[in-house]
């Protein structure tokens, strides 16, 4: 084992981008048939052992001296206020170590934010990882589309069924992978990669983006359709002109595309497999059915045992996975439903309020708004402006989907994050390359 592990430093020492693509990989793909690896009381997963030495080797053998300034200090000290809420809660036996553990593991995936900036300072290094992240985002897309439609090779795909659910409109499945969470926040990334190249290298582009796009539309996550729209629409409002006449160039060609596949005839036939995603579209426009849904009369109830909780513990939260009275049907092999207690709430905010008091809520939003701060002097870069959607569309779904503590948002948000900040410190970097678009 202790060879095993001096390998691994060395690898990671020696090829740190690599290593990092096989961390995206690990997190940001499909869902891997991987084992968890003992260590003592512990099971730690692969990629927790991964980002730990990618981690040491940031901390020892950095590119760059830094720590990210304000945001890095914020999320630092978000860490450090989610161990003592953690800690607390176990003290005064709110939850069982067992039990707080798998709901605060995943907050370690914020440390990739470190990573990033450390040890890939230079443009062309976090360029190559955004690629990198879209392209998991796109197979991803590829494979959730297999397994949606049932083909055989799709079913060789589907290791499980933890990414798979009903719907409550059509009864027909939907396929999340854990890559749906890079094709939403590379989204518009990927859209800006297209309009600035030409030839071959826009041709892949635009395949990237299809194998995105149909990964958010098999996931069906209304959150993520109504998060596109909104970052559309910051992409041309704060853009400037030349982000702004590519884009609308783009979007004009797109809609004459659809309008004449609909003058020719074009329609969704009863029974298609693509019916159930236009049917659950078609309710974005019909507020009342929405409302009238159980799953959202289900999250209006959680929220409130979630306040009610939070009130009780303002300065530091009950800690991860501890019960605050929410229970909710979880579907067994056998066709039947057990009842469970439900440990998280959709709406992020309030749940780092409850688990973490008001000093873990302040922490992160401190952070965040540090990352996006960059785009004050930054707009006019589209790389810039493209990420900076991209997380800004993370915090919007956050208000109703666990976009703040799943480990494969959490890997997009510190990615995304950690490349605006290091990005925006290169300017003294020899050979940056110029991504402005040019008229």
């Amino acid at each position: 084992m202790p060879l095993v592990g001096a390998a691994g430093l060395a690898f990671v020492v020696a090829f740190p981008f690599a290593a990092a693509c096989l961390l995206l990989f690990l997190i940001g793909s499909i869902d891997l048939p991987v084992g968890a690896i003992s260590a003592g009381p512990v099971d730690v997963r692969p990629y927790e052992l991964l980002l730990g030495v990618l981690l040491f080797v940031a901390v020892v053998r950095p590119r760059r001296a830094t720590w990210g300034g304000w945001a890095g200090a914020a999320l630092a000290a978000f860490l450090g206020l989610l161990v003592l809420s953690s800690a607390l809660a176990i003290v005064e036996g709110r939850v069982s170590p067992a039990d707080l553990l798998p709901w605060a593991r995943v907050f370690g995936v914020y440390v990739l934010f470190f990573v990033v900036i450390r040890l890939f300072p230079d443009r062309q290094s976090l360029l190559r990882l955004l690629t990198v992240g879209a392209v998991l985002g796109a197979v991803s897309g590829v494979v959730a589309a297999l397994i949606a439609m049932g083909t055989p090779i799709g079913a060789a795909l589907d290791f499980t069924s933890g990414f798979l659910t009903q719907t409550t409109i059509d009864g027909v499945r939907r396929v999340r992978l854990p890559g749906v969470a890079l094709a939403y926040t590379l989204f518009w990334f990927v859209v800006v990669q297209i309009v600035q190249t030409r030839g071959t290298r826009k041709l892949l582009w635009s395949l990237t983006l299809a194998g995105m796009g149909v990964h958010l539309a098999v996931s069906q996550n209304r959150n993520m359709w109504i998060g596109l729209v909104v970052g559309g629409v910051l992409m041309l409002a704060i853009g400037g002109p030349q982000v702004r006449h590519r884009m609308v160039a783009t979007i004009a060609a797109l809609a004459i595309g659809i309008a004449l596949i609909v003058s020719f005839g074009f329609s969704i036939e009863e029974g298609s497999r693509l019916e159930p995603i236009v049917e659950r579209g078609t309710t974005l426009f019909d507020p009342e059915a929405v409302g009238q849904e159980r799953s959202l009369t289900h999250r209006a109830e959680e929220n409130d045992l979630a306040l009610k909780a939070a009130r009780d513990n303002l300065l530091f939260g009950i800690g991860p996975g501890t019960n605050f009275g929410q229970t909710f049907g979880e579907s067994r092999t056998d066709g039947t439903i057990r009842i469970v207690n439900q440990n998280f709430v959709h709406n992020q905010y309030i749940y780092l309020l409850m688990i973490g008091g008001i000093p873990l809520l302040v922490a992160f939003v401190v952070f965040v708004a540090s990352v996006l701060g960059t785009v004050i002097r930054r707009r006019r870069d589209p790389v810039v402006l493209s990420c900076a959607v991209g997380l800004f569309m993370v915090m919007v779904s956050g208000v109703v989907m666990i976009s703040f503590s799943s480990f494969e948002m959490v890997g997009a948000l510190a990615l995304v994050a950690g490349v605006l900040t290091a990005w925006t410190r290169d300017d003294s970097v020899a050979g940056a390359p110029d991504n402005r678009l040019r008229p």
